[in-house]
């Protein structure tokens, strides 16, 4: 079972890789999100925020761990 979960884990940790954006050996990570407007609301894409719960922080803790 625990196997399973590794697995799991790993599959999550390379998406996050391949998504992320690169430029001289850095990276960020850019999400979607509405956001509300005259018209009602659009699709807003940015970078992550720097934030430990959702943000690129807890994104680095996550790949961090996954890596030990």
């Amino acid at each position: 079972m625990r196997e399973h979960f590794f697995n799991a884990a790993a599959a999550i940790g390379h998406q996050l890789v391949r998504d992320a954006v690169w430029h001289g050996g850095r990276c960020s990570w850019v999400s979607a999100t509405r956001e509300p407007n005259m018209a009602g609301s659009q699709l807003v894409r940015r970078s992550e925020e720097p934030g430990y719960l959702v943000g690129t922080a807890g994104i680095g803790l996550f790949l961090a761990r996954l890596f030990e």
